[in-house]
């Protein structure tokens, strides 16, 4: 079988949970035996440098013409899957011009024309998306929506798309009642991450994505009650996104004040950080679709304490420690809450720090959930979907 991804999102993108986990998807396919390649362009989640250039060269990407690297597609070649990349003017979708984004889908029509994909996979309703999805399914290809942002408000968005998949049955479930949309779940694609042979202690309280929606003003009141009742809790935060020098603009809440409290940039390899953690702290007030880092953490037999919120209790299958956050953060992200929100937190958490045996038994539960999100197992699941949608349009 011949697979297919198109976005002007960047498939490398480091920082984009969708792009890893169709990076993923397109390795595994191409280990099972398929033909797997991705052909798109250079929007960023967070744009790892300021030209197209700089940021491929930073992801290992080389130009296919050296002699004109801005007008032909760069290439990276996985171990089992290839991406074709084109350099774009501008690396954030809001700042696009209609001109890049046809030039995109002009490279991109005729990309699909020359690969002859069974099944082409995209996300994204930006011009260039639906552009090369209507040629594909115009030139007889089964088109799949890969469905993860719970952010979508219409219907139209899934034009010319033969199936919707998403990462869990929580979002299937949201965009139903939502929409009316009819989509299958194929679960969270994730691999476990890579340790480095050599790291300091495992010792760290780890938030990842200080965002408003990823609970960073209910993080500032756990990292406030901590500093007070446990001290011995260190939290590290991954600065992927968003920064903790943006949530204090935003809010004055002041986090150089803690001395428990470090923080890392964003990280092209989750390993190193997955190596110091010993807790995962993920106190998200959104629609969580599939909560990413929360298996990598699993597959690790790192303990959690998380929100139920989205498809964080589903992925998570019984393991972390599951907190309901306040309602008036559901409905506003960048309220700052009063001081007792971070009371079962700081629990959930010094439990999980000083009792030895608890730890262990949440680490074992951590591990056993993981086994359910096997990559291999999954993709030859996926496998059969898409036999399915090839037989049911043939």
């Amino acid at each position: 079988m011949r697979i297919l991804f198109f976005s002007a999102n960047c498939v490398v993108d480091p920082s984009s949970g969708a792009a890893i986990s169709l990076r993923t998807i397109l390795n595994e396919l191409g280990r099972q035996g398929h033909i797997a390649a991705s052909f798109g362009g250079t929007i960023f989640d967070v744009p790892p440098a300021s030209s197209s250039g700089a940021a491929l060269e930073g992801l290992g990407a080389r130009p296919t013409s050296p002699d004109d690297p801005v007008g032909s597609a760069w290439l990276i070649a996985d171990e089992n899957a290839t991406h074709h990349v084109v350099p774009m003017a501008r690396l954030k979708r809001q700042d696009q011009s209609r001109s890049d984004e046809e030039r995109i889908a002009k490279l991109g029509v005729a990309f699909v024309r020359a690969f002859r994909p069974d099944i082409f996979i995209t996300y994204g309703a930006g011009l260039c998306e639906k552009l090369v999805t209507e040629a594909a399914r115009g030139a007889g290809v089964k088109t799949v929506f890969y469905l993860a942002n719970p952010g979508y408000k219409r219907l139209a968005s899934f034009d010319h798309i033969d199936q919707v998949v998403t990462d869990t049955q929580a979002t299937t479930d949201l965009y139903r009642e939502r929409l009316g949309l009819q989509a299958v779940p194929i679960g969270k694609f994730v691999a476990p991450p890579a340790l480095p042979d050599e790291s300091g202690p495992r010792d760290r309280v780890t938030f990842v994505n200080p965002a408003p929606e990823k609970g960073v003003t209910l993080f500032y009141r756990i990292a406030e009650l901590a500093a007070r009742v446990a001290p011995q809790l260190k939290f590290l935060v991954v600065e992927s996104r968003a920064t903790l020098a943006a949530a204090t603009q935003r809010t004055g809440m002041t986090f150089t004040r803690f001395n428990n409290v470090e923080t890392v940039g964003m990280q092209k390899q989750m390993g190193r950080v997955f190596a110091r953690t010993r807790i995962l702290l993920q106190p998200s007030l959104w629609h969580e679709s599939g909560g990413r880092v929360a298996i990598e953490a699993a597959s690790l037999g790192i303990p959690m304490v998380v929100s139920d919120r989205g498809g964080l209790p589903e992925v998570l299958r019984g393991a972390g420690l599951q907190i309901s956050p306040p309602l008036p953060l559901i409905e506003n992200h960048w309220l700052i809450p009063p001081p007792t929100a971070a009371i079962p937190w700081v629990e959930a958490l010094r439990s999980l720090d000083e009792d030895p045996a608890f730890y262990a038994e949440h680490s074992a539960a951590a591990r056993a959930s993981w086994q359910a999100h096997d990559p291999v197992i999954r993709t030859r699941e996926l496998v059969h979907l898409f036999e399915a949608i090839l037989a049911r349009h043939a």
